[in-house]
Parts: C-alpha cells; structure tokens; sequence
C-alpha cells in the first residue's frame, strides 16, 4: 500500500486518510479469499485541535458479487486517529479492477473523503481437484 494521503471534503476542520488507494494482489489473498487492510484517518476541528470521540464509517456502496466487504467503524483516539481494518472474502470469480470507497465522520457528515481499492492480479486460492488411481 502506498502512503499517499486523501484530504476529504469538510464545512469546519480538517479531515484527512491514508492511504488514499490502497491495492489488494489477489494472488496473495488466504487460500479463503481472506484479506485485510487498514485506513488511518485524522480528524481535526476548525481550530485545528484534534477532534477525538468521533465515530468513523467505512463503507463500499457498489461492489461486485464476487467480492463482500462490510461496513466497518472505529473511533478517533486523543490524537484524532481511528484506525479502520477492514476484513473482507473474494470469490474465485475474483478479477482485477477497482471498488470505490467512502470514508465518513457519523457525528459531522460533512468531513468525508472517497478513494478506490485496486484489485490486481488473480486469485491463486482456488481448490485444487484431487485424483485418485
């Protein structure tokens, strides 16, 4: 995953995660289709002190049917950090492409941001067939 840092919308404060686009090989998936990845997102108030208490929401509105990734929250420490790991299962059927995300403070809807998850490579966990002679 890059480091690279989104800066989402706000009306008062500062919001901001990373990394923006995180990627997923899918060759490297659990033989499960198990994956996981972690977005840190930074939250400040209008005067820039840090906003702790906040609750953040992950969420993937559209996805395709190979692919389950729920809803995931998590709460601002005394640093304004939340820490988001997002467990989620591809299919077989998994292939490369991109999913799109939304990052949201439940408590100030107006400080959110949206990325991609790029999906490459292809699926490496599928069963095996076993023969027996």
């Amino acid at each position: 995953m890059g480091i690279t840092r989104q800066y989402g919308t706000m009306k008062n404060g500062s919001f901001r995660f990373g990394p923006a686009n995180p990627s997923i090989d899918l060759s490297t998936v659990s033989s499960k289709g198990e994956f996981s990845l972690s977005i840190t997102v930074n939250v400040r108030d209008a005067k820039g002190s840090v906003a702790q208490g906040e609750e953040i929401i992950f969420t993937v509105d559209k996805h395709p049917e190979w692919l389950s990734i729920p809803a995931v929250t998590a709460i601002t420490n005394n640093s304004g950090n939340a820490v988001l790991t997002i467990h989620g299962r591809v299919g077989s059927a998994a292939e490369s492409g991109y999913v799109a995300f939304k990052v949201t403070n439940k408590n100030n809807p107006e400080q959110n941001g949206s990325g991609m998850i790029a999906f490459t490579g292809k699926h490496g966990g599928r069963m095996k067939r076993l023969f027996f002679f």
